[in-house]
């Protein structure tokens, strides 16, 4: 149980064929559980064809902030119930799973339409959901550290929140406006960190250890900077047009929801005040 649900948290954004997949996306962790999740993906497919893969990115992302709601209202307990826990842990790997399941899904209708399925939709909802999930679980994390009267705790969940969107908009932006591939894991552990799939360690970590919590959050932020830095200096090839535009599409649909993360932070500075 517990390899199963490690699998589901370090495989977000390793399916081999992304929905919309970019140059320069993580692919040690594509050759390590690529094979797997293609596998998986084709049967999911088969078993279910009318279900798309935007209706599984949408389920991932039910999935993660309900697990994640659960979690902390556990956390917030002087005696939590630890089935509750487990199983709000559990309903995360789900949704963590299904994040990283949508590609294949795509991957198999595309070769059922011989190449003719496109997603445009995809494109925004992909990358809009894991950063407003990030987002939520950040601010929930904040909220459950104010409960516990946590201050430290509560500045690094809303620094987690701020940040969580730096490292793949530097990353779209400079696609987009620069026209060169950006690597989304970096060649050391603090890159890594900041890239999706160490979000999702990090972000399940603060969430089950409301102890270290303050701490985690804290690394948090700081690897979103030095991801963000990183991926500025380590540009790379020149990719072609149509990357490009899918790159530009991103960047205009993460500056709402960057914007938006702000929005709530001085909102629920304002109601505390």
């Amino acid at each position: 149980m517990e390899s199963l649900l490690l699998l589901c948290y370090i495989t977000p954004m390793v399916s081999p064929d992304r929905q919309h997949s970019s140059a320069g996306k993580d692919s040690f962790l594509r050759k390590m559980f690529g094979v797997p999740l293609d596998s998986v993906s084709k049967n999911l497919h088969k078993a279910l064809p009318s279900v798309t893969p935007n209706q599984i990115t949408t389920t991932g992302l039910v999935a993660v902030v309900a697990g994640a709601m659960m979690m902390q209202s556990e956390n917030t307990k002087s005696n939590p119930d630890k089935m509750k826990q487990a199983a709000a842990l559990g309903l995360q790997g789900i949704g963590y799973l299904c994040d990283a399941l949508d590609g294949g899904v795509a991957r198999q209708i595309k070769k059922e339409t011989n190449g003719e399925y496109h997603n445009p939709v995809g494109v925004i909802l992909d990358v809009t959901t894991d950063r407003v999930q990030e987002s939520v679980l950040a601010f929930l994390r904040s909220r459950a550290a104010a409960k516990r009267k946590d201050l430290w705790g509560q500045v690094a969940a809303d620094g987690a929140m701020l940040t969580t969107s730096l490292p793949t908009l530097t990353r779209e932006i400079i696609m987009w406006l620069d026209g060169r591939e950006v690597h989304e894991v970096g060649t050391d552990p603090l890159a890594f960190m900041g890239s999706r799939p160490g979000r999702v360690v990090m972000n399940t970590l603060s969430g089950m250890s409301p102890r270290y919590q303050r701490y985690l959050d804290g690394v948090q932020v700081l690897a979103n900077f030095y991801s963000a830095g990183n991926r500025y200096l380590t540009r790379g090839e020149k990719i072609d047009e149509t990357s490009r535009n899918v790159s530009r599409s991103k960047s205009l649909a993460l500056l709402p929801v960057a914007a938006a993360a702000t929005v709530v932070f001085a909102a629920s500075r304002r109601v505390k005040a």
